[in-house]
């Protein structure tokens, strides 16, 4: 469920909000850093994994892969581009793409800086505000403090009524609820997302989440 929970992250900024931000410097490194932390994550994602006891460390075993080297030196630059951007202040891309080097430069989901994401996603929240921010952010909570935090921040997002009509609301919500044994409770909420979803490999994802719940 923890990493489950981790890898969902739906934060997309309109151009209008980095555009009003007046930091214009800030743009011209974004989509290169989008691309080379999406393209990490992609084969991050590739990979076989190899959860087994005893095995051998995944950092030490990438060093002797030419594509995971490749891969170390475009996040190296990334990494130092934001570096150049944050001496000006970071906008909304600059914080997605600083949000998407710290996913990319983990090892795993449970070895992320979550406290970091926190802190990233609250600013992007001053300067982007927005309920997919808001939802990210309370993911970011639950996975560095614990979901009772994260459960709260929902349920304001679903008294102020900012994602109606959205599957991504109960979908968070279901999988806080489960993390902290309101199995009936999250059942009804990953049905509920389950109905509101288009996509129905998704929709068939949450209701096995929801079937699985008893």
């Amino acid at each position: 469920m923890c990493s489950g929970l981790g890898r969902f992250f739906v934060v997309e900024v309109p151009p209008s909000a980095a555009d009003s931000d007046g930091r214009d410097d800030e743009l011209s490194d974004q989509p290169s850093l989008r691309d080379r932390c999406d393209g990490r994550n992609a084969s991050r994602r590739d990979r076989p994994r190899r959860d087994f006891p005893g095995r051998v460390d995944p950092r030490a075993d990438r060093l002797l892969r030419p594509d995971v080297a490749y891969e170390a030196i475009r996040l190296a630059r990334t990494l130092a581009a934001l570096a150049r951007a944050s001496t000006h202040g970071l906008g909304p891309y600059g914080l997605q793409a600083a949000i998407a080097a710290t996913h990319a430069s983990a090892p795993s989901v449970e070895a992320t800086d979550w406290d970091r994401i926190v802190v990233l996603y609250e600013a992007l929240g001053r300067v982007a505000p927005s309920p997919v921010v808001e939802l990210n952010r309370a993911v970011a909570v639950a996975m560095a403090s614990g979901p009772a935090q994260a459960l709260a921040i929902v349920d304001e997002l679903v008294v102020s009524d900012r994602l109606p009509g959205s599957h991504l609301i109960p979908t968070v919500r279901g999988e806080l609820l489960a993390r902290l044994g309101r199995r009936p409770e999250a059942r009804a909420e990953l049905e509920l997302a389950a109905r509101l979803c288009a996509n129905q490999r998704e929709r068939s994802v949450l209701l096995r989440k929801a079937a699985a719940l008893g």
